[in-house]
């Protein structure tokens, strides 16, 4: 859908019951502008600039008028974590693990011989399908690192024989080496076990958000405790708490959750965990 000007937006509201304002004018642009599929937040943050006295709900409610009248859909593909898509034609979403970038996925026609509009006497609405993987760019930069034995950038690496670990900030190449051995790139765990939680647990704030560790709190002693919370964003900054074992083990960040890409803590016994 390609709409040049405010004319064409505005009659396109029109022609889909919709009375053309300023503020439903400037989020429809910004949806049809936006690859990225933004969250609320997100768009009132741009919108905003052009109009300082927007209002976040004035947002949220341009939003649900809009999909209500089914020119835009809500896209749930993470708990707590709501993103919107001016693309309402059917079609897939594909998330990257590595770098949070949300894609569309389009859909060929053959799978979709006979559409299903029913289930045990339920009438199907919507159906949404989700992926997750790494996306082309971040498997063309792991694949150059590989070949070039480069560090990565915002990588955590330990040495397997004195235990030193450190995090890259800015790339190059050759091998990290310490007690004249190759250090180890630290694995990203995701799924909780048994034992002590430490998957962080994002919560929103007045000034940003709150990251704990753990859906139970996570001990903090002196042999057990969490050494740093991370929050990576979707710009690439990099924001760290470093933590004793007499803090709690959460932190405080000033950032939009929406512009979260991952958010990591490091365990000074169980390792490096992400959300």
């Amino acid at each position: 859908m390609d709409m040049k000007n405010g004319k064409e937006l505005s009659d396109y509201l029109k022609d889909h019951g919709i009375k053309p304002t300023m503020i439903r004018i400037k989020v429809l642009d910004y949806l049809l502008q936006s690859k990225e599929h933004p969250s609320a937040e997100v768009i009132f943050s741009e919108i905003s600039k052009q109009m300082p006295t927007l209002s976040i709900t004035s947002i949220y409610n341009t939003l649900s008028l809009f999909i209500q009248k089914g020119i835009i859909v809500e896209i749930n593909i993470e708990p707590a974590q709501v993103r919107y898509d001016a693309v309402v034609d059917y079609h897939g979403h594909f998330k990257c693990i590595r770098c949070g970038r949300l894609l569309d996925i389009p859909f060929d026609e053959q799978l979709e011989k006979k559409p299903i509009r029913e289930i045990n006497g339920c009438k199907i609405l919507q159906k949404q399908i989700y992926y997750f993987g790494i996306c082309d760019r971040c498997l063309i930069k792991e694949k150059k690192v590989e070949e070039e034995k480069m560090a990565i950038r915002m990588g955590i690496y330990k040495c397997k024989i004195c235990g030193n670990v450190i995090e890259v900030f800015v790339e190059g190449k050759g091998e990290l080496v310490c007690c004249g051995q190759p250090m180890a790139l630290m694995d990203e765990k995701n799924k909780e076990g048994v034992g002590e939680k430490h998957l962080p647990v994002v919560e929103e704030t007045k000034n940003g958000i709150l990251v704990k560790v753990g859906s139970v709190e996570h001990p903090m002693t002196p042999e057990h405790w969490i050494q740093f919370i991370e929050v990576i964003t979707k710009d690439g900054l990099v924001l760290r708490k470093d933590l004793t074992y007499k803090d709690k083990p959460q932190a405080e960040f000033n950032v939009i959750k929406d512009n979260i890409a991952s958010v990591r803590e490091f365990c000074n016994v169980h390792g490096l965990w992400v959300k």
